[in-house]
This record gives C-alpha cells, sequence and structure tokens, in this order.
C-alpha cells in the first residue's frame, strides 16, 4: 500500500489525502458535513485543516464538492481544479448529467430531491489545473490529465508509481475499475479519456466511489 495515498470513506464518496514533502493535499471533498470526517483523518496523523497546501476536485459535482465551502473556509487552502469547473462553482444548484441506466435515472431523480433546496455559494478556483499540469510546486511529481466524459472539467491525477486517481471517469465493477456507466454528459469524449488512460497504463487505479485500489478492465 503506497502510504503517501490515503483514501478516506465520506459516506457517499472517498476523498484522498495525498501525503508530500510540502505537506498534504486533499483530493475531492464530499458532501455537506463530510468536512468532519475530513478533520478527523487528519488528526489521525497529526495534522490540522490548516497544514493541507491546497485542495484538487476531480471535478465539480456535489458529492466531490459539496463540504468544500466550510472546508476551504477553515483550512485556508487554495482550491484546484480545470478552468472549466469554474463556471460550475458560481453559486446554486449543481446538476448532475442524465441517468443512462435505470440505475443513473434513480439517482438522479434521489440527488435532486436532496438538492433542490440547497444552494451551493460562489467559490473561486485559485489554482487552474490543465492538461499536462504537474503539481510540482507542492513538492508532488503528479501528472494532470484532463478526462472529460462524465463530465467536461473531470481531471485524472497519474501518480509516479503507476496509481492513478481517476474521479468518476471509471467505477468499480467487482474487483476491477471500468467505464463509468451511469452518468455521461459526453460519449465521445468518455471513449477518448478512456483510451488515453489505457495508453498510459496505470497498474491501479482509486474512483471516487471506492476506498481500496482497483486493477482497471483491461489489465487482466
Amino acid at each position: 500500500m503506497n502510504k503517501a495515498l490515503q483514501p478516506i470513506p465520506l459516506g457517499f464518496s472517498v476523498a484522498f489525502l495525498v501525503l508530500g514533502p510540502a505537506g498534504p493535499i486533499l483530493v475531492d471533498a464530499g458532501l455537506p458535513g463530510s468536512e468532519w470526517l475530513i478533520w478527523a483523518a487528519l488528526r489521525r496523523r497529526g495534522l490540522r485543516p490548516q497544514d493541507l497546501c491546497g485542495v484538487v476536485l476531480t471535478h465539480a459535482h456535489f458529492d466531490h464538492c459539496g463540504c468544500l465551502p466550510a472546508l476551504l473556509r477553515v483550512s485556508r487552502a487554495p482550491l484546484a481544479a480545470h478552468p472549466l469547473a469554474a463556471p460550475r462553482l458560481r453559486g446554486g444548484r449543481i446538476r448532475l448529467p442524465r441517468g443512462r441506466t435505470l440505475r443513473g435515472t434513480a439517482m438522479v431523480a434521489a440527488y435532486e430531491l436532496y438538492v433542490w433546496r440547497r444552494q451551493m455559494p460562489a467559490l473561486a478556483v485559485g489554482r487552474p489545473l490543465e492538461d499536462g499540469d504537474t503539481l510540482a510546486d507542492w513538492d508532488l511529481p503528479v501528472e494532470v490529465l484532463h478526462t472529460p466524459g462524465h463530465s467536461a472539467d473531470s481531471l485524472t491525477l497519474l501518480m509516479p508509481d503507476g496509481v492513478a486517481l481517476v474521479g468518476d471517469l471509471m467505477a468499480r465493477r467487482g474487483r476491477q475499475a471500468g467505464p463509468q456507466p451511469n452518468f455521461i454528459e459526453e460519449d465521445d469524449a468518455l471513449e477518448r479519456s478512456l483510451a488515453r488512460l489505457r495508453e498510459r497504463q496505470p497498474r491501479l487505479v482509486y474512483t471516487s466511489h471506492c476506498a481500496r485500489p482497483l486493477e482497471p478492465v483491461w489489465a487482466s
């Protein structure tokens, strides 16, 4: 297990703590209220919210950014995301893509009931992350890939040990990870992103809804 990469289960989703020489970064943030689980995970490692170098958002859906207002207010960490996330973070409701499966349709309906009276305050993306960027200025040899499909702003983080944090580009299929089938904004973009990730041959991937690493389906 990579001790520098530590999943933080948040109930519905998973955040990831990446520990580097300059300090930790957090990848994704979960639904409102999840900040308490994140603070507890930091305390178990002898860290404070103010120790975070930054927060990286894989994409601006509510189950990934819902607790960001509280988290950023306490930690004062900069928010890093793809520039296409910025319009989604201008305040108000954040919508999911249309469900493509029966499960996806049911989840969208439940999600709409959950958020219909919840308004996100506007959040600023302090550090735009483009395709090919790295996190070297945070002393982390992590490469950023723009991997749209699930959403236009989706990012994947490639770790130097062959592990990829793929957000919702992929989903768990038993002991493996395959293409995410339930919510897709653009089919062609999803196929291109998956093909590009496959070319990079990560040995393991972490999806945003599974706290353990999975082999990608093409590895078997």
